[in-house]
């Protein structure tokens, strides 16, 4: 019986212990830096995007740290667009996942510098992986991408 009785607390610890060990991404909706961008243009095949920032209406470059999560044309994206923290997890709302993202620069105030800039960094990143200069990029590019008004909210769960 106290052999029984031993198992069956084993087994009910066991359970216990392995039922509260779940694995669950860390996302502070409460950081004061976090704002919406928009992806406003990017060249398939690498990690680099341009976003528009919902607060001024500027651009800015972001590159992601994993090419195989895919950023399409006017997703809308929440987070920190800081340019001096590093890799860190954004959130892409219109297809609802997070993926880890560095601002490479900001403060681009027209679409044209910010395809310039974007550029720039596609021959970087082609120079830094041996492959010759791409002449045949095709830019995926949103027309008219529609702001979220300051005032609106959005719940990250």
């Amino acid at each position: 019986m106290k052999r029984i009785l031993t198992f069956s607390l084993l087994a009910v610890l066991a359970t216990v212990i392995f039922a509260s060990c779940s694995k669950h991404d860390h996302w502070d909706d409460d950081d004061p830096g976090n704002e919406y961008a928009y992806v406003d243009g990017f060249y398939d095949g690498y990690p680099f995007c341009i976003v528009q920032y919902g607060i001024d209406n500027t651009y800015g470059i972001v590159e992601s740290k994993y090419m195989e999560d895919p950023l399409a044309d006017h997703d809308e994206l929440y987070g920190n667009f800081s340019e001096d923290i590093g890799f860190h997890y954004i959130k892409n709302i219109t297809q609802n996942f997070r993926t880890q993202m560095k601002v490479r620069e900001n403060g681009i105030y027209n679409s044209v510098d910010a395809n310039a800039a974007l550029n720039d960094y596609c021959d970087e990143y082609d120079a830094a992986m041996g492959y010759s200069k791409k002449a045949n990029r095709i830019l995926i590019k949103n027309q008219k991408n529609i702001m979220r008004s300051a005032n609106t909210t959005n719940t990250i769960k």
